[in-house]
């Protein structure tokens, strides 16, 4: 465990240098809402590359994950910015448009987080990812948020779910 938590906050400072964790996300606050259920199915993912999700489903198809994210960013090939409802592990940034330079990855599951941070896939995102851990089901929850919006082209601007999320826990996303 203590393996992980050190590449876990080594991967939050490699995110910080060139993207960023919206300061209702702190990366210590992240490490603390994970319990040792949680810890173990990260480490299962940062041993076998495959990541889950804390109900056991997939986040990403097993076999061919960067396949699968092609397809999905197939959908986003008019945009300029996402906004993406989790991300999963991340495979999505790799298959983005080249336009895509602005992403915002809305993630309410502190388990699928850390598996963003650690699997590693933001970075060879050459644009800019903002990070945002949290619900959105309080009255205030859009002010970290509202910022992000500023100077975008929102007719350029798609909204993606990450399917695999979605499907593993539909009440959350």
């Amino acid at each position: 465990m203590a393996s992980l938590e050190k590449k876990f906050f080594r991967a939050a400072k490699t995110f910080c240098e060139r993207h960023t964790l919206l300061d209702s996300t702190d990366a210590a606050a992240l490490w603390q809402a994970l319990d040792p259920p949680s810890i173990a199915l990260l480490e299962e993912g940062e041993s076998t590359g495959i990541w889950r999700h804390p109900t056991g489903q997939f986040l990403h198809s097993p076999r061919d994950p960067l396949r699968e994210a092609r397809r999905a960013a197939a959908n986003l090939k008019d945009a300029t910015a996402v906004i993406a409802i989790s991300c999963g592990a991340g495979w999505l940034l790799r298959a983005l448009p080249e336009q895509v330079h602005s992403v915002l990855v809305i993630e309410p599951n502190p388990v699928v987080a850390a598996a963003f941070l650690l699997a590693g896939h933001h970075r060879t995102f050459a644009g800019k990812i903002t990070l945002f851990v949290g619900t959105l089901d309080h009255p205030d929850a859009l002010e970290p948020i509202l910022p992000w919006l500023q100077g975008k082209n929102l007719k350029k601007t798609l909204i993606y779910c990450h399917a695999a999320a979605l499907a593993a826990d539909r009440a959350t996303y």
